[in-house]
C-alpha cells in the first residue's frame, strides 16, 4: 500500500528523471523499483513525446501549476491490467495527478500520482446501461445513482440521457454532465440541439445543460442564429441568454433584425436576461414603433435593463391605451426625478392616464425620497387645474390596488379638495397610512376632515386621525383629543398626540391620568406632560411624591427625575425605602438626576438589598454616573443572582473604556449560565482594547447561539492577531445572516487591506442585501474615517458599482463621504466597465458641490456613449453652466443621437427662453 493511500507515487527530478518508485506502481505496472529509479520518465510511458506529455510536464516543471490527466482524454499514463476483472475496460483506466517538487523557492521535479479509477468508470457504464432501460424503474434507479455518484469521469455514456422522456433521468444527468462538462461534450451537446430541437425532451435536458455549465459556449450558440432554421434560432437565444455573458450582448441585438418575428421575441428577452446596456437603443425603437407584439417584451427588457435614462422616452406611451399599464410599470421601475415632468403633463392632458401615471410617480417620489430629494414640489410646479381635476376625479372609483398610490398623490396638492378625498381613503385599510402621511402634508386644511374622523367607528380609522392631528400640531385638536382621554382604546394614542401638540390646555386633563390603572396609559399621559411642561408642574407634582396611591406616587417620580426639580431631591430619596417595589424602582432610577455622588450610597444599598427589579434599577442609576467609583459596584453586580442584573451591569461596563472589571466580565463571557448575559459581556470586552485574550473569544464564536458567537466576532475585531482576522473571514460565509453582519461589523474595526477586501467581497455576493448592505456602510466607516486605508474602501465602493443589484447602496455610500475623498471617487471614470464610469457620474452628481462637478469634464471625453449621455444628464439635475461649451459641441458633434438629445435638454434647462 502507498504511504499516500490508495494510490501509485513517484516522482522525478527536474530533468523528468524517475527519483522514487512505490510498491503500488511495482504492482500495477510490474516495473520493479531497480528498474524504474535513473530512469528517464519517457521510457517508461509509451508514445510519451507523440502525446505532447513532454510538454505538459515541464509546463508543471516551469510554472508549478499541478494538471489532471484522465484516461477518458489523455489515455492511461502507464498501460497495464485492472486490479480486478471489468467488462468493459481490458485497461486499467487512470486519474494522473502532477504537481511540483520544491526546494526551497525553487521546483526540483515532479510528483505524480495514479489512481485507479476502473471500477468508478465500471459504474458509470452500468448506471448508462441502466438509463437506456426499458424498465422505467430500472432507469429511476440509474438516475438516483446517478445523481449521487460524488464525482463523473466519463460523459460520453450519458449524452443521450438528456433527451429522455423520463425527467428524473434528465435531471440527473444534466447535473451530473455539467459537473464533468469540457469543451468537447458540449460542442456534442450543441450538436445533439441542432439536430433534435424540436425534441422538448432533448430540448429540455440540453438548454438546462448549457445554462449551468461554465464552459465558454457563447460562440458556437452564437453561429445557430445564423441557421436557415427559425426554431433553432430561437432556441439559440433562448441559450444565449441563459449563458449571462456578455459577449452573447451583439449577436443577440444583431437578432432584433431577424426576419422572423419570434426569434426577434426570444433576442428581446435574452438581451433583458443579460442585462445588456448596448441594447438599450434597439429596444427604445421597438418600444417607439409600437409593435404590439414586440413592444411589451421591449418595455420588459429594458426594465430589467434598468437604465433610468430612457424614462423620459416611455412617457409618451402612457397616452396609448394599449401600452399604458406595460410604460407605467416600466417607468415605475427607471424613472428618477427627470420623469416627472413628463408624467404630471400626462396628468394634465389625459384624463385616461391618469392612473397608471399617478402609480409611476409615487414609485419615483418613493425611490428619489432616500437621495434627499421631494418630488411633491415638482408636481405642484408642473400640475395644471385640468390635472389637479383629473387626480380627484381618478379617486372616485379607483382600483383597490392603485388606491395607496392616489393616496399619496392627494397629499401633493395640498388643498381642501384633496383632503375630503383623502379622508374617505382611511377608510381603506390599504391606503389609510398614506392618505394619513398625505393629510399630515397637507396640514391645516386637513384639520377639519380629521376631527371628523376622530368620531368614526372604525378604530382603526380613529387611530389614524390623532396620529395625524398629532403630527399636524395645531391646537385646535387639543379639545377633541382631551375628550378621548378616558377612552381606554384611545386613551394612548391621543395623549401622544397632545404630547406632539404641547398645547397647556391639555395639562388638567392629562395630570388625572398620572393614576390610571393601565400602566400603559400612565406611561403616555406622564410622557405627554413631560413634553408640554408646564409652568405649573413642580407645584402639582413635588406634593404627589407621597401621594397615597402607589401609582400616583411612581408616576410624580418619573417626572421630577426628568425635569430634575431640586425641591425634590429628598423626598426622591425617602422614596427608595417605599414599600410599593414599583415606586422604588423609578424612585432608585431616578435618583442621580439630582445628586449623582449623594446616590452611590444609597444604590449600593440597593445591591445588596433590593428584589431583583430594584437591583435592576440601580445597576441601570449607576450606569448613569460618570463617576468612577461606581465602575467596583458594576463588576461586582456581574456576580448577582439574577441573569437580567448580570446582563445590565455587562452593558454597563462596555460603555467605559476601563481595564477594571476585565477578569469578571471574561469569566462571566465564558461561564454565565445565560446566553444573554454571555452575549453582552463579550460586546463589553470590544471597549478593552487589543490586549484581550484570544482563546476565549475564538471558542464564543464558533458557538451554537447566534447571540453569542456575533459578539465575540465583533469584539474580535478588536483583536489584532490573525487566529482573530481566520475566525472573522470564516464568518463571513456562515449560514446565519447575524453572524455576518457581525463578521462585517468586526473587518469594519480592523481596517486592514485585507478586510477591506472581505467587505467588497460581503457587499458584492452576499445573498441578504441586509448584510450586503452593512458591509457597505462598514466600506463607508473605513473611508471617512481617513487614514491610509481610506483610499481603498473608496475603491472597494466604486468596484460595486459595476452590481447594478448593490448600485444603489454603493452610490448612497460614495455621495455620502467626505468632500476631500471626492478625486479617489473621480477615479471610478477611468474603470474598464462602461456601467461603473456611469454610476461615477451619478455619484458624483449628488454631491451637489463645484469640486465634485468639475471632475464630470472627463466623462464628456469618455469612449461610452452612456457615459456621455449620464454627464450631460448630470449637468440638467445640477443646473451647472460650467460646461455649456461642451454641452453645446456635444449637441452640434457627438456621434450619438441620445448624447445629443440629452445635451440639447441640459442647454434648454440652462437657457431657459432661448
Amino acid at each position: 500500500m502507498s504511504p499516500f493511500g490508495d494510490i501509485g507515487v513517484a516522482t522525478t527530478d527536474e530533468d523528468l528523471v524517475v527519483r522514487s518508485w512505490d510498491d503500488w506502481l511495482v504492482r500495477a505496472t510490474s516495473i520493479s523499483r531497480d528498474d524504474a529509479l535513473g530512469r528517464d520518465l519517457s521510457s517508461l510511458v509509451p508514445a510519451f513525446e507523440e502525446r505532447d506529455l513532454r510538454a505538459r510536464f515541464d509546463a508543471t516543471l516551469q510554472s508549478g501549476v499541478v494538471q489532471v490527466f484522465s484516461s477518458r482524454l489523455h489515455g492511461p499514463l502507464f498501460p497495464c491490467a485492472p486490479r480486478f476483472r471489468s467488462r468493459h475496460f481490458a485497461l486499467m483506466q487512470q486519474r494522473v495527478t502532477v504537481g511540483p517538487l520544491t526546494e526551497g523557492n525553487r521546483i526540483s521535479g515532479l510528483v505524480i500520482s495514479v489512481q485507479d479509477v476502473t471500477a468508478q468508470h465500471e459504474k458509470e457504464r452500468n448506471l448508462a446501461a441502466g438509463l437506456t432501460s426499458k424498465d422505467p424503474d430500472v432507469r429511476r434507479a440509474a438516475a438516483e445513482g446517478l445523481a449521487s455518484h460524488a464525482e463523473l469521469d466519463s460523459v460520453d455514456s450519458f449524452s443521450s440521457a438528456i433527451g429522455s422522456d423520463d425527467w428524473r433521468v434528465r435531471r440527473a444527468a444534466v447535473a451530473a454532465l455539467a459537473a464533468a462538462a469540457n469543451q468537447d461534450f458540449l460542442q456534442s451537446v450543441l450538436a445533439a440541439l441542432k439536430q433534435e430541437h424540436r425534441n422538448f425532451s432533448t430540448l429540455s435536458g440540453a438548454l438546462k445543460l448549457l445554462a449551468i455549465t461554465d464552459v465558454e459556449i457563447t460562440g458556437p450558440l452564437s453561429e445557430l442564429l445564423h441557421d436557415e432554421d427559425p426554431d433553432l434560432r430561437i432556441q439559440a437565444a433562448l441559450a444565449l441568454g441563459e449563458q449571462h455573458h456578455p459577449a452573447a450582448g451583439p449577436p443577440l441585438i444583431a437578432a432584433l433584425d431577424d426576419v422572423d418575428a419570434n426569434v426577434r421575441f426570444h433576442a428581446i428577452e435574452a438581451l433583458g436576461r443579460l442585462r445588456a446596456p448596448a441594447a438599450v437603443e434597439p429596444l427604445l425603437g421597438i418600444v417607439e414603433g409600437r409593435d404590439f407584439f414586440l413592444g411589451f417584451a421591449a418595455l420588459d427588457a429594458l426594465s430589467a435593463i434598468g437604465d433610468s435614462r430612457v424614462a423620459p422616452r416611455l412617457t409618451a406611451l402612457l397616452a396609448d391605451p394599449s401600452f399604458r399599464g406595460p410604460a407605467a410599470d416600466a417607468l415605475a421601475r427607471l424613472g428618477d426625478e427627470r420623469a416627472i415632468p413628463s408624467l404630471v403633463q400626462v396628468v394634465n392632458d389625459d384624463a385616461g392616464a391618469t392612473l397608471p401615471a399617478l402609480s409611476a410617480l409615487c414609485a419615483i417620489a418613493g425611490r428619489i425620497a432616500d437621495l434627499g430629494i421631494d418630488a411633491s414640489s415638482i408636481v405642484r410646479e408642473s400640475l395644471s387645474d385640468s390635472g389637479r381635476r383629473h387626480v380627484i376625479a381618478a379617486a372616485h372609483d379607483a382600483p383597490a390596488d392603485v388606491r395607496p398610490a392616489l393616496a399619496r398623490a392627494l397629499g401633493w396638492l395640498g388643498d381642501a379638495p384633496a383632503a375630503r378625498q383623502l379622508g374617505t381613503l382611511l377608510a381603506d385599510p390599504a391606503a389609510r397610512a398614506g392618505a394619513a402621511e398625505s393629510l399630515v402634508r397637507i396640514g391645516e386644511p386637513a384639520i377639519d376632515i380629521l376631527i371628523e374622523g376622530l368620531e368614526d367607528e372604525d378604530h382603526e380609522v380613529r387611530a389614524a386621525a390623532i396620529g395625524a392631528l398629532g403630527a399636524i400640531g395645531s391646537r385646535r385638536a387639543t379639545a377633541p383629543l382631551t375628550a378621548l382621554l378616558q377612552e381606554p382604546r384611545v386613551a394612548i394614542a391621543a395623549s401622544g398626540a397632545l404630547a406632539r401638540i404641547g398645547d397647556p390646555d391639555a395639562f388638567e386633563p392629562l395630570l388625572a391620568l398620572i393614576g390610571h390603572r393601565d400602566g400603559a396609559v400612565r406611561v403616555a399621559a406622564v410622557g405627554a406632560l413631560n413634553s408640554i411642561g408646564h409652568p405649573r408642574m413642580p407645584e402639582v407634582v413635588i406634593p404627589r411624591l407621597n401621594d397615597a396611591d402607589p401609582l400616583v406616587r411612581e408616576s410624580a417620580l418619573k417626572i421630577a427625575a426628568y425635569f430634575g426639580y431640586a425641591g425634590a431631591r429628598t423626598l426622591v430619596e425617602a422614596r427608595c425605602a417605599d414599600p410599593d417595589e414599583s415606586v422604588r424602582v423609578a424612585a432608585l432610577e431616578g435618583l442621580p438626576y439630582f445628586d449623582e455622588e449623594g446616590a452611590i450610597p444609597v444604590l449600593e444599598n440597593a445591591l445588596a438589598n433590593e428584589t431583583p427589579k430594584g437591583r435592576v434599577a440601580a445597576v441601570h442609576a449607576l450606569a448613569r454616573i460618570e463617576i468612577d467609583t461606581v465602575v467596583p459596584l458594576l463588576v461586582r453586580a456581574l456576580a448577582d443572582p439574577d441573569g437580567w442584573v448580570r446582563y445590565f451591569a455587562a452593558r454597563a461596563l462596555g460603555e467605559r473604556e476601563l481595564t477594571t472589571g476585565l477578569n469578571e466580565l471574561l469569566n462571566a463571557a465564558e461561564s454565565d449560565p445565560s446566553p444573554p448575559v454571555r452575549a453582552a459581556a463579550l460586546q463589553a470586552l470590544a471597549s478593552r482594547g487589543p490586549d484581550l485574550p484570544l482563546e476565549p473569544l475564538l471558542d464564543a464564536a464558533g458557538d451554537d447561539n447566534s447571540d453569542i458567537a456575533s459578539a465575540a466576532l465583533l469584539t474580535l475585531g478588536r483583536v489584532p492577531a490573525a487566529e482573530a482576522a481566520a475566525a472573522i473571514r470564516a464568518a463571513i460565509r456562515h449560514s446565519d445572516p447575524a453572524r455576518r453582519k457581525a463578521a462585517a461589523q468586526g473587518l469594519g474595526l480592523r481596517r486592514t487591506p485585507e478586510a477591506i477586501a472581505d467587505l467588497e467581497w460581503m457587499a458584492a455576493a452576499d445573498s441578504d442585501l441586509a448584510v450586503a448592505g452593512w458591509a457597505v456602510h462598514m466600506l463607508s466607516d473605513i473611508a471617512s474615517a481617513g487614514g491610509d486605508e481610506a483610499p481603498l474602501a473608496v475603491d472597494a465602493l466604486v468596484a460595486l458599482l459595476a452590481d447594478k443589484d448593490r448600485a444603489d447602496m454603493a452610490i448612497a455610500a460614495i455621495a455620502s463621504l467626505p468632500l476631500h475623498l471626492v478625486d479617489r471617487v473621480a477615479g471610478g471614470l477611468t474603470h474598464l466597465h462602461p456601467a461603473v464610469r456611469r454610476r461615477t457620474v451619478d455619484a458624483l452628481a449628488r454631491y451637489r458641490r463645484p469640486e465634485a462637478t468639475r471632475l464630470l469634464a472627463r466623462a464628456f471625453e469618455d469612449e461610452d456613449a452612456g457615459v456621455r449621455e449620464a454627464a450631460a444628464d448630470a449637468l440638467l439635475r445640477l443646473g451647472s453652466r460650467s460646461f455649456e461649451a461642451t454641452l453645446q459641441r456635444l449637441v452640434s458633434e457627438d456621434p450619438s443621437k441620445a448624447v445629443r438629445r440629452a445635451a440639447r435638454a441640459a442647454l434648454t434647462a440652462l437657457r431657459p427662453g432661448e
